[in-house]
């Protein structure tokens, strides 16, 4: 049985494939509209991606809600202290703050071509580096991970897709100074925390434009934050 303690991240993909059409003109004559038949659904109920709490030796295990079973068990490089689903929930995103490290598991459900596409579970070669990986925030199929940096290493943000996961790429913005911040995801927009290297206190919040896999400065908002800390999201 899985305890709540056990289940540190939960990954979930469905889809519901309809069609329906008719056939019309504009004559007085209108022909019976035959029935489309009905197309396929693939019923996958999601899985959970589940990290133990074993610091010496960290295991990896996926269980298919479906099957009702464990059907993947790997060792991971370290233990991640936060685990996430990606923008659209084909990945776990794993955090380890100690070890600047960020680790990718691929569910293996994930659409495709509008269709559902089902594979094995794996945990990815590619990784994300940098110092003290804190804050993540997913807002509209686009996520952020804030570095707090260390004494050697300033403050920096990274967004991404699932897209841009598989194509083991992201966009990567440094900040001037090392700080507890957060970057929040807003379309083409990424909002983030910023101290300037001759400031102590952080209240400041700038916007960044996002092109390609580099981000270009906008502005700098108005109003203060002293002592931001946190983000999020609505649909406006």
């Amino acid at each position: 049985m899985l305890t709540s303690k056990q289940i540190l991240g939960l990954m979930l993909s469905s889809a519901l494939l309809t069609g329906c059409g008719s056939d019309s003109d504009s004559s007085t004559s209108v022909e019976p509209v035959k029935p489309t038949p009905p197309q396929p659904v693939i019923n996958e109920q999601g899985r959970l991606v589940i990290a133990n709490a074993d610091t010496v030796r960290p295991v990896l295990t996926v269980y298919d809600l479906k099957q009702q079973k464990n059907i993947y068990s790997a060792t991971l490089k370290v233990l991640p202290n936060a685990m996430y689903s990606s923008p659209s929930n084909r990945y776990a995103v794993m955090l380890s703050r100690v070890e600047g490290l960020v680790q990718f598991a691929d569910g293996g459900i994930f659409t495709q071509k509008n269709q559902i596409q089902v594979n094995a579970p794996a945990i990815l070669s590619y990784q994300l580096m940098g110092a003290a990986p804190t804050h993540f925030r997913s807002f509209q199929n686009l996520a952020t991970i804030f570095y707090d940096g260390s004494d050697a290493e300033s403050s920096k943000f990274m967004s991404f897709t699932d897209t841009d996961i598989e194509k083991k790429t992201v966009a990567t913005q440094s900040l001037p100074k090392k700080h507890h911040g957060v970057a929040e995801p807003r379309g083409n927009t990424i909002l983030s925390t910023y101290l300037s290297t001759n400031e102590e206190i952080l209240s400041l919040v700038k916007s960044y434009g996002l092109h390609g896999d580099h981000f270009h400065e906008e502005q700098t908002l108005k109003n203060a934050c002293s002592k931001l800390h946190g983000a999020g999201s609505n649909s406006q």
